[in-house]
């Protein structure tokens, strides 16, 4: 078995080290070498002890990689407690395989280590490996390089017995087709529709079913606990927007950077070089190129005596044609020049460091200045930005220093800045809506210093250059909502159930009328005026138009027999029920695959296996081993 996976370690790593180990600092086994000390305990895997501060390193590495995944924003699906849990089993099962590699003696070799190094980005510069680079970095993030290595070393090796294991995973061809044969499955389905609002009229709720009902589910029924709040905002924009501009400001200042509001000019230029340098003296130089402008001027053609005589044989050959040239695109000399010409004039002979050129510019473009109407409200705009930046750091600074000192109250502050004191509709601890629903402004109302204290918060800084300070007006605990004021919702919910129960009552009789008496879901639905959708062929995937449920529940029948259909109910998301037949299954071919969609087939076959080898693997790993998660 150690040489099997010692042969199968030699291979590709699978993808999840690759991700894992392209941000070195991301490994929380760092910690371990370089740390140490009386860091809490937070688990102990055998011999492995987890420590509060590699717990917490590798928590905040995986909150920034879930940023990255969703644009800057984690989900709040994703809760503190489900990432704590999810970054404990994986710092886990990642002690129990380190703890493997060693009883395997299975170790990462040295060259094996340099590569996984020279492969790194942050330790490269212009794409390859800069050792200099390399031990800077180490010494700025406070890292010893050997123990670095070694951890990488080990996360290696763990990577390796993973890979092993999950490598050895073995497809047939057989199954390979099986799979091909249910995955691209296609059935032919007929359904008919029992619309749970059509029962609602033959359904009675009295006050009695209410009030049963909300003693029954009295839990469903309670207010979180709740605040509402006085606040005072500062928003950068609200500030823009307030502040007013003259036009003769404007006007003023398009005057003094109009040629920040003219179009950039370009000059299509050719030339004629004769360079200094070598054998060429400057007099020389200068001389033929003197000749050459003489004879422009007595009307010789540009182009010609540059493919003859220029030394810039990449234009000479064109003529001397240089293109459309912008400032900042030449020598300066040449551009001075150049951008001094009118269009079809010859230039006098002009030195640069390469020798002396004659210019003639041959077409002009751009130049043109815009009018003050069109750039008006961009001046303005920016005037605005001007005057709310230095407003609003006066206001913030005033903001910060009030509302701190006098904190008993915001009018004090609202005063001094201009500002009117807000009041929030109530706001719950859970599920809080709109602007409230900032976890920031929910953390400071409910906070001790602010719930509890009276106090003013301190200043919230929420997003687009909005900043709130909030201080809590009202309060109420977590309280039962009055039946009176949840007894129309209970109605609507008892209506609801009941109208379904029916439908699901009409839907029974009719699998009963398909099932027993040889009905069928034509004549059915014709009878009882139901909608009916017939002879659909639905794949497991892709099918537009179609409800997913519909399809879903089609799929988990039986294969009918020739001739016969096999039928269930499903309810669906709209509180209709369905009743579905299954008429033909028809198998997907794996010989309409090409090869490469067959190979794909196999590697995905093959990576679930391998995964789920892997899997059972650890877990039988943990129930061996002594895992301990401290509760501290």
């Amino acid at each position: 078995m150690l040489q099997q996976i010692r042969d199968r370690a030699q291979g590709w790593f699978a993808y999840a080290i690759v991700i894992l180990i392209s941000i070195p600092f991301a490994l929380w086994g760092i910690q371990e070498y370089v740390g140490g000390g009386s860091d809490p305990v937070v688990a102990k895997v055998g011999s492995v002890e987890i420590t509060q501060r590699s717990m917490e390193n590798s928590l905040n590495n995986y909150r920034n990689n879930l940023r990255q995944q969703f644009g800057g924003k984690i989900p709040e699906f994703f809760n503190d407690e489900m990432l704590r849990q999810q970054v404990m089993n994986e710092m886990i099962q990642d002690a129990l395989l380190t703890q493997q590699v060693n009883n395997l003696n299975i170790r990462a070799g040295d060259e094996m280590v340099k590569q996984q190094i020279r492969s790194m980005e942050v330790f490269q510069r212009d794409g390859v490996f800069d050792k200099d680079e390399y031990e800077r970095v180490m010494k700025t993030s406070g890292r010893n390089i050997n123990a670095f290595t070694e951890n990488l070393r080990m996360s290696l090796g763990t990577e390796l017995l993973a890979n092993a294991i999950s490598g050895s995973a073995f497809v047939t061809d057989a199954e390979i087709d099986a799979l091909i044969r249910r995955k691209n499955q296609q059935r032919v389905v007929s359904w008919l529709l029992i619309d749970a609002d059509s029962y609602k009229e033959q359904v009675e709720v009295s006050d009695s079913d209410i009030e049963t009902y909300y003693n029954e589910n009295k839990q469903s029924f309670r207010r979180p606990e709740r605040v509402k709040l006085e606040y005072l905002e500062l928003n950068h924009a609200a500030l823009s927007a307030d502040i007013s501009v003259d036009e003769e400001q404007l006007r003023a200042s398009y005057d003094e950077r109009k040629e920040d509001f003219r179009s950039p000019e370009t000059r299509h230029t050719r030339h004629i070089l004769i360079k200094v340098g070598g054998d060429v003296s400057d007099d020389d130089a200068k001389a033929e190129a003197q000749k050459l402008l003489d004879e422009l001027k007595a009307g010789a053609d540009f182009a010609e005596l540059a493919v003859e005589h220029s030394d810039d044989k990449g234009s000479g050959s064109n003529g001397g044609d240089l293109g459309a040239v912008e400032r900042g695109m030449m020598v300066k000399p040449f551009e001075d020049a150049a951008f001094a010409l009118q269009q079809d004039q010859i230039s006098e002979l002009v030195r640069s460091r390469f020798g002396y050129h004659i210019i003639q510019v041959t077409k002009v473009e751009g130049g043109d200045l815009q009018a003050f109407d069109d750039v008006k409200q961009k001046l303005a705009d920016e005037f605005k930005k001007r005057e709310a930046d230095a407003l609003f750091g006066e206001k913030y600074d005033q903001l910060a220093e009030l509302s701190y000192a006098d904190s008993g109250t915001l009018q004090t502050t609202a005063d001094a800045i201009g500002v009117k004191v807000q009041e929030s509709d109530w706001v719950p601890r859970t599920g809080a809506q709109g602007k409230f629903a900032n976890a920031k402004i929910v953390e400071a109302a409910f906070g001790d210093d602010v719930l509890n204290s009276g106090r003013n918060s301190d200043v919230l800084e929420l997003e687009d250059d909005n900043y709130m300070v909030v201080r809590v007006a009202n309060h109420e605990e977590e309280s039962a909502k009055p039946l009176e004021e949840v007894s129309v919702g209970i109605r609507s919910t008892l209506e609801k159930e009941r109208a379904l129960e029916l439908a699901q009552k009409r839907a029974d009789e009719v699998l009963k009328l398909l099932t027993q008496e040889g009905g069928s879901l034509g004549d059915i639905a014709a009878d009882a005026s139901l909608k009916l959708e017939q002879d659909k062929t639905v794949k497991r995937k892709g099918n537009q138009e179609i409800d997913p449920l519909v399809v879903s529940k089609a799929f988990t029948l039986a294969r009918p027999a020739e001739g016969s259909s096999n039928y269930g109910k499903v309810e669906l998301a709209s509180g209709s029920v369905a009743v579905i037949g299954v008429s033909s299954v028809i198998d997907g071919d794996p010989a309409a695959l090409t090869a490469e969609e067959h190979h794909s087939e196999r590697q995905s076959m093959q990576a679930a296996r391998g995964q789920s080898s892997l899997a059972g693997y650890i877990k039988q790993l943990r129930a061996d081993s002594s895992v301990k998660i401290m509760n501290n």
